[in-house]
């Protein structure tokens, strides 16, 4: 999706909304061996698919975005938001857990403004990750309070730039 809100108040023309969303329903059989160690491994009242979810395949990807572009004024600007859903990182042995990988909520401004003779200079800032989000993966067992596997504290990132095009 992708609208103009000009539609709304003339001077919004050159602001536009975005957004998209993917939903994806993977998995995979489980060769035989595989199956045999998890159903060995498998803790009182589990039972276990022959199924599973397929590894590093999200089941869901959230975008959104807010940006204005005026290039009579060479400025563009966005405030984008970004989240995908838990994500089958490492795939246990039975004894071993899987390891999925927490939503992750991301949230970015970026800024440039184009400048001087024919605009050929340009400064642009960007900001990420602006809510200090944790990245976490998780061991997922039946019946068993998730534990931590990695825990990654990116914190937010800032960075400046210049630019000139000859």
């Amino acid at each position: 999706l992708r609208q103009n809100l000009g539609f709304l108040l003339e001077s919004l023309e050159d602001l536009k909304l975005t957004a998209n969303f993917s939903y994806t329903k993977s998995e995979l059989e489980m060769s035989e061996n595989e199956f045999n160690l998890r159903t060995a491994a498998a803790r009182t009242g589990e039972t276990v698919d022959r199924e599973r979810d397929l590894q590093g395949q999200s089941p869901f990807l959230l975008n959104l975005g807010l940006d204005y572009n005026n290039s009579e004024i060479g400025l563009t600007t966005g405030l984008f938001y970004n989240v995908q859903g838990k994500t089958l990182e490492i795939v246990g042995t039975g004894i071993t857990p899987d390891v999925y990988t927490k939503p992750f909520n991301s949230l970015n401004f970026t800024f440039n403004k184009a400048f001087g003779e024919n605009k050929k200079s340009s400064i642009s800032l960007k900001a990420k990750n602006i809510l200090g989000a944790d990245r976490e993966s998780v061991y997922e067992s039946y019946r068993a309070q998730d534990q931590i596997f990695k825990l990654r504290s990116p914190g937010t990132e800032f960075s400046i730039g210049y630019s000139y095009k000859f």
